[in-house]
């Protein structure tokens, strides 16, 4: 485990020096880039998200084509030109292209996730409230009278695991910008910020919404890693920037999907 951390910290500081993931078609110039190569799967009111995560994408989208049992994964055994079919998405390294597939990748999803949840099942989707001066996250949703003031953002992350990691970040949210109250409570997580209109509060705010790290975040995390000399230090910042850098990934890669259903819908 601590092998794999110091592989996780060393990505991270790679990470900064990146472009952030993005979808894009095969039909393009394939990045040399990790990511994740996925089929979007849609019958009816569900749909399935065929993926494999890769290193190179360059490098393993044409042998992925060439080969009948990645075809087989992706459920394109059938298909007359696999590559028109495919998408991609780049991820800044392995380990979160990883992530991506094993969260979301050969799961049957609802359309309207919505429509059919209750109190004894209430979805797998986060679900992100932004009243004018306070950010609340749900990780399993009950309250479903109050849905048209809030923002479904997938299935983006186990529930109980990151409800217990939110809930000991406090100190790390108060160095990206000044904290005034923060609570967590059984299945949600609540931050009100100084001034709602700090940027960094608002691109922080955008890493859920949007699945986006804005620039200035961006390069204040990078500052948060290299301002401290105590090891120990740098470590755990890493860690939680890390784990904030997989969430962007999570949402952005919902995001890029939700697009696609809504293009194939019309």
């Amino acid at each position: 485990m601590d092998m794999f951390m110091d592989e996780i910290s060393e990505l991270v500081k790679e990470t900064f020096e990146n472009v952030y993931g993005k979808e894009s078609s095969p039909k393009e110039e394939i990045p040399k880039s990790a990511g994740v190569v996925y089929h979007l799967e849609q019958k009816g009111s569900i749909f399935v998200i065929r993926a494999i995560e890769s290193r190179d994408l360059s490098i393993d989208i044409p042998k992925f084509i060439d080969s009948p049992d990645m075809l087989k994964k992706l459920r394109l055994t059938e298909a007359i030109n696999p590559m028109d079919e495919l998408a991609y998405f780049e991820c800044d390294d392995i380990f979160i292209a990883k992530t991506i597939v094993n969260n979301l990748a050969n799961k049957r999803f609802p359309l309207y996730e919505e429509h059919v949840m209750n109190i004894s099942d209430p979805g797998d989707s986060w679900w992100l409230k932004i009243d004018q001066d306070k950010m609340s996250l749900y990780f399993k949703l009950c309250r479903t009278e109050s849905l048209d003031n809030m923002i479904k953002l997938g299935p983006i992350g186990d529930n109980e695991v990151n409800h217990d990691i939110f809930n000991k970040l406090y100190g790390y949210f108060n160095l990206i910008f000044e904290v005034k109250d923060f609570s967590s409570q059984s299945g949600s997580f609540h931050i009100t910020p100084e001034d709602a209109n700090d940027t960094l509060y608002r691109e922080f705010v955008n890493v859920f919404k949007e699945g986006e790290v804005g620039f200035q975040l961006m390069n204040h995390l990078r500052d948060l890693e290299n301002k401290s000399d105590r090891e120990s230090f740098k470590s755990s910042v890493r860690r939680a920037n890390y784990f904030l850098l997989e969430i962007s990934h999570m949402r952005g890669f919902w995001v890029e999907i939700q697009k696609e259903l809504a293009s194939n819908s019309n």
